[in-house]
Parts: structure tokens; C-alpha cells; sequence
């Protein structure tokens, strides 16, 4: 096995120890206790065993439900690859649930690299890697670093690519399993930002073990610095007009001035935001439609010219900015950020409670009267109504602040005629709702949404609630990290907070470059000692986080399996629901992922067996053998030399 299956930290202390329930439920005064994950005190063994399977089995299929039976998007929309307003702005024909480590067909690699366009950097960082088998590429998503990455690699002559876990550390990989003459990506590696155990000394054992397998590895990364051993480059990506004509080169029947002048016009209608918010990935879209066979290129360059004009990110901007815009504009666009594609009786009830929780934090005026703002009883009085409360205009930071909202059978929507662009104004208005109000605004809205989770009467209210923190995550990670998904899944908000983490992470999971900070999450929740943690990162890589890294997500879920001396049930449950998950998705094509994983591991197993067996012939001999001392005692203790040789022959096998 490589080390990618062995990566999920050290086991937790405090795994074995009693665990609070994921949902409130009785217990008998006189039952025995006994530890497992996310679990809680049962009368017996088999009670708890049956208990903590049916309550997992229950959870689980209710996630799944609940989640594929929202229609939050009205498709799948991958976010990364999205373009401003532009029809079939999907780069891909897949439905963003790929796997995104594994084997890298050649097919794939062909198609991706099929029309490069060379950064500026490519020609040093090819240089690079081949002289020290090691590059690290830095930079903000949308630079193309997963492209030009693929592409430095065929360009060693690797025999064949393969993609590993982002979640591994510089020890991790300085002893993965790497087969000669391949080539690695490390692709959006979540370990760059951290200081710990990054230093230069564990950069140089990576290069020396990349050098000794004979493997050629490129990491690339949104932060961070490489040790000296390892040359770090800080990616850019290459102008808009030469990705176009990278994919007008092999047009067909296209003069190449016609081709040259088209590509130019295009590219002066990129947005100045390129390559920030328009990516690389989406000036390819628009060069694959220039270099169509048989398209007209002033047909096609009026098309798209139109398409930039509706920019969603320039209209939320502007809509957001005007001085017309009101309190109730304000919160009526907030409520829609997490209640989209909710019907319009939910969108009401949504508004009403965010109205509620901006008043009970003073953050939204009301109508009282002049005596009761004097602080003197108002009852009886005719005295005129005034406002109090400092409103939200008072919070805005940098802007002044319905456009956004449409409604359609029966149901609000932001607005756009397709799926795509919906998903761009829902994206935007969160960004700019993030960057225009402070925090005094974002704690309220923080009190909504946990008491919105809580209302069981509001049906699949988290899936909406998760789509708007999956929204936010693109802008203020840290925010939704710290004051969402962590607390959430440590248990605050019971099971309603563990699900609502979930269902991010599953979003989160769609995206290109959230992917990896997903998997992140859930390996810290893996390995923190804390078992409602651990179930709620279970029930993650059970689903959708699943389908994205399969070994990955067996290997998490094989290190809860084995976390105490009792095989946590719950932990089980997950492995088995991450197997009946991958059977659902491609044809079931990673479904073997978590067979082979545990085939090996029972392999391992069996051979520490055999030293079992012998280890226990042995001191039984032994035993047989000696004779206590004087006044000592031996016999039925338990202490003696063969059953602490048996106790610790036994604890390998797990």
C-alpha cells in the first residue's frame, strides 16, 4: 500500500472514550457503558452494535435523500469552470462528480493538453523538472497549473500520469509507493499553507525519494513556499489572445488571417478580470467554439460578444452599489443566497427570520414610539413613530448599497436563463454581500442559519443553507470553516449542524478547486479525537466526497475501522455506504477501490497472523517452562510474560 492509505494520522486517544449521541435519546439508569463512534451508553454489546447500525444506516440514506431530492441548481454546475454569462458555459460534458485521483487516461491527458498554450514560466519550469524531478507551481486557481502540470509531465516522457490525495504531507510522500518511469501530480496540494513539517529538510528527503524511484512529481498549490531543494515557481497564465489561437491552429478550412483577426476580437472582449475571475478554462471554452468545424467566425464573434456583454459579476456589482437600493433590498438578496431554488412559502419564512435576527442584534431599525426611545412608557400615547436601530446601511464597509430575484413555477430563483448563470449571480451576490457588510453582520446572519438547520418544519432547509456556505467558502474560507463547519460538526447543532456540514463539504466536493479543502476538512475531522467529528467526516466520505477521491476516502474510513479495540459500527456503516455509493456513479467503475484496499489490509493482517502464532508457541513454551519465584503469583493474573506477548501479538493484527 502507499503511503496515501496509511496518511490519516495517528489514532485518537479519545476515540474509544464515551462519545455524545448525534441525536438526543434515552438511556437506562443501570446500562453499561460502553465507548464507540458517535455513539452513546446502550445495555449490551449487541444492543449497541444493532443500535449504532440502524441509527448510522438511517442517517446515511437520509443524507443521500435529502440531498439528491433538492434541486438547488437545477443542474450541475461546476463553478471553477463557469463563464460569464456564456451559453453553455460548462467547459465539460461530465457530471462533475470525476474521480480526481488515480490513473490519468491517456485520453483525458490528450484532450487537456491538446491545444497548450505555453505560460510565460513553462519553458524554466520544464528545464526545472527535468534536472531535479520535482517543480511546485503556485498561484490562484484559473491560471490553468492543472494543464500546464499534465502537460510538463508528458513532456518527460512519463509512461503513464497518475494523480495523488492532496491531503498528503511532505513525510507522506517523501514514503509513497511511486512506480518507476510514471509521472505524479499532487494537484491543489492542502499542505503548502502550513508551516509544520515543511521545512527544507523534509523537501530535500522528497527530491531524493522522487530521484531514487525514478518518478518525475509536480505540486501544485494556491500558497506557500518550497524548501530550497525544490524550485517553486509563481505561476501566470498566458494571455487570453494566445489560448485562442492555441485552439484555432488546427482549424479546419479557416484561413489563418481570418483566424488571427477573430481571435484577436475575442480577446478584446475578454473581461479585465482575466485571468481572476475569468479563468483560463473558460477562454478555452470560447476558442474550442472559434476553432468549430464549419462555424462562421463573425456569427460566432457577435454571439460571444453579446454573451460577455451580460456579465453577472459586473451586474450584482452595480445592483448592489446603487443609492437606491434599501434595507429590504438588502436582506431580500441575503435571504435568496440561502434559500434558492426553495419554494416561495420557504423564501417568505426564510426572510422573516432573518428579518427577526437582525432586529434581536439591533442591526435593523423598527418603528417605536417617542416616549419608548426616551426610554419612558409609551402605552396610551399618541406620540409619533420614530426608527431606532443603526440599519444596514451603517455596516456596509466599502459600498452603498430586485434585480437578483426571479420567481418561476412556484419557486425563487436568482435570475438567468440557464442553470449556469444562475449559479454566476448566486456566487457573485454572496461575494459581494461578503466584501460590502462587516462582521457585526455576519454574526446575525450566523444565528439565522443555526436556528434556520434546527426547524425540522422548514423540509431540507440545510442542502439550501449548504449551497450558500458552499457559495461563501469561494471568498471567506476561513469564515465558514471556523464558524460554521467545525462547530457544526463537532456537534453544536446536533445532528441538523453535522448534516448541514456534510452537505457543504458535498458541494464543496463539485468544485475543481474546493475539492481538495474539502478532503482537507474531512481528514482533520478524521483525526480529530472528537467522535461527532469523526462521524460527521464518515458521513462526508461516505457520499459525494467519496466519488471525488475513492482511496482516499477508504483509507479515512478504514482508519476509524481500526481506531479501538472494538470495531466502531458506525465506521463501518460508512465504508459500506462509500461502496454502495461508488457502485451508483460511472458504472461503478472505483467501486474497487475500497474492495482492493481491504483486501490488502486483511492480507496484512493474516501475515501478522502467522507471527501471532508463532509468537504465542513460543511464549506458551516458555511459560510451561519457568517456574515462579518465591511468593510470586503468575497464574490467572493476566500479567505474566505469554499473555503480555499474546495482548501485544493481538493489538498488530488490528
Amino acid at each position: 500500500m502507499s503511503a496515501e492509505n496509511d496518511a490519516a494520522g495517528p489514532p485518537a486517544d479519545e476515540l474509544g472514550k464515551e462519545a455524545k449521541a448525534a441525536e438526543p435519546a434515552s438511556s437506562s439508569p443501570g446500562s453499561d457503558e460502553k465507548p464507540g463512534l458517535g455513539g452513546k451508553d446502550r445495555k449490551s454489546a449487541a444492543e449497541d452494535d444493532s443500535t449504532a447500525a440502524r441509527e448510522s444506516t438511517e442517517q446515511l440514506a437520509s443524507l443521500e435523500n435529502h440531498f439528491h431530492n433538492t434541486n438547488i441548481f437545477n443542474a450541475p454546475v461546476d463553478g471553477s469552470r463557469a463563464t460569464f454569462g456564456l451559453a453553455g458555459g460548462l467547459n465539460r460534458d461530465d457530471t462533475h462528480r470525476r474521480t480526481r485521483t488515480g490513473r490519468l487516461p491517456s485520453e483525458e491527458a490528450a484532450d487537456l493538453c491538446g491545444h497548450f498554450a505555453a505560460p510565460p514560466l513553462y519553458r524554466d519550469a520544464a528545464k526545472a523538472l527535468k534536472q531535479d524531478r520535482v517543480v511546485v507551481l503556485a498561484g490562484a486557481s484559473g491560471l490553468g497549473k492543472r494543464t500546464s502540470a499534465i502537460r510538463l509531465l508528458l513532456d518527460t516522457g512519463a509512461e503513464a500520469l497518475e494523480i495523488v490525495s492532496p491531503t498528503l504531507t511532505l513525510e507522506d510522500l517523501s514514503k509513497h509507493d511511486f512506480a518507476a518511469k510514471h509521472g505524479y501530480l499532487v494537484e491543489d496540494w492542502q499542505h503548502a499553507p502550513r508551516s509544520d513539517g515543511a521545512s527544507d529538510y523534509n523537501w530535500r528527503l522528497l527530491r531524493d525519494h522522487v530521484i531514487d524511484s525514478e518518478v518525475y512529481l509536480v505540486i501544485t498549490t494556491a500558497t506557500g513556499k518550497a524548501g530550497r531543494s525544490v524550485t517553486q515557481f509563481a505561476w501566470e497564465a498566458p494571455t487570453a489572445e494566445h489560448v485562442l489561437k492555441a485552439h484555432l491552429a488546427d482549424g479546419v478550412g479557416l484561413a489563418d488571417e481570418a483566424a488571427a483577426d477573430a481571435a484577436d476580437e475575442v480577446a478584446g472582449e475578454i473581461p479585465d478580470t482575466y485571468p481572476g475571475r475569468f479563468s483560463i478554462g473558460a477562454v478555452a471554452a470560447l476558442g474550442r467554439r472559434l476553432a468549430a468545424p464549419g462555424a462562421s467566425f463573425p456569427e460566432i464573434v457577435r454571439e460571444i460578444q453579446q454573451e460577455l456583454s451580460s456579465d453577472p459579476g459586473r451586474y450584482v456589482r452595480e445592483w448592489l452599489a446603487d443609492e437606491a437600493r434599501t434595507d429590504d433590498d438588502f436582506r431580500r438578496a441575503t435571504a435568496l443566497c440561502f434559500a434558492a431554488g426553495r419554494s416561495e412559502r420557504i423564501f417568505e419564512v426564510m426572510l422573516m427570520r432573518l428579518e427577526s435576527a437582525l432586529r434581536d442584534s439591533g442591526l435593523a431599525e423598527e418603528e417605536v414610539g417617542q416616549n419608548a426611545k426616551n426610554g419612558e412608557d409609551d402605552v396610551g400615547q399618541d406620540a409619533p413613530a420614530v426608527r431606532r436601530g443603526a440599519g444596514l446601511g451603517g455596516l456596509r464597509t466599502r459600498r452603498k448599497a430586485n434585480g437578483l430575484l426571479e420567481r418561476e413555477g412556484g419557486k425563487v430563483r436568482f435570475q438567468g436563463r440557464e442553470a449556469p448563470q444562475q449559479y454566476l449571480y448566486h456566487r457573485y451576490t454572496v461575494q459581494e454581500l461578503w466584501r460590502d457588510f462587516d462582521m457585526n453582520f455576519w454574526i446575525a446572519i450566523r444565528d439565522w442559519l443555526a436556528e434556520l438547520i434546527g426547524d425540522t418544519a422548514i423540509r431540507d432547509v440545510q442542502v439550501s443553507v449548504a449551497a450558500g456556505l458552499a457559495m461563501l467558502a469561494f471568498d471567506a474560507l476561513d469564515e465558514v470553516e471556523g464558524s460554521y463547519l467545525h462547530p457544526w460538526a463537532n456537534g453544536e447543532q446536533a445532528w441538523s449542524g453535522q448534516c448541514t456540514a456534510v452537505y457543504v463539504l458535498w458541494l464543496m466536493a463539485r468544485d475543481d478547486s474546493l475539492s481538495p479543502v474539502a478532503l482537507r476538512i474531512a481528514t482533520d475531522w478524521v483525526n480529530s479525537g472528537s467522535p461527532a467529528c469523526q462521524w460527521t467526516a464518515a458521513a462526508a466520505l461516505s457520499g459525494e466526497l467519496g466519488t471525488a477521491y475513492p482511496a482516499t476516502a477508504a483509507a479515512r474510513l478504514w482508519h476509524l475501522v481500526g481506531q479501538w479495540r472494538d470495531v466502531p459500527t458506525k465506521a463501518v456503516i460508512a465504508l459500506a455506504g462509500l461502496f454502495a455509493t461508488l457502485t451508483r456513479v460511472r458504472e461503478g467503475q472505483e467501486a474497487y477501490q475500497v474492495l482492493t484496499l481491504l483486501q490488502e489490509r486483511l492480507s496484512r493482517a493474516r501475515g501478522r497472523l502467522k507471527v501471532w502464532a508463532m509468537t504465542a508457541g513460543a511464549t506458551a513454551t516458555a511459560c510451561a517452562g519457568s517456574r515462579p519465584r518465591a511468593g510470586e503469583r503468575t497464574e490467572g493474573t493476566g500479567n505474566g510474560p505469554c499473555c503480555a506477548s499474546l495482548r501485544y501479538s493481538l493489538s498488530v493484527t488490528r
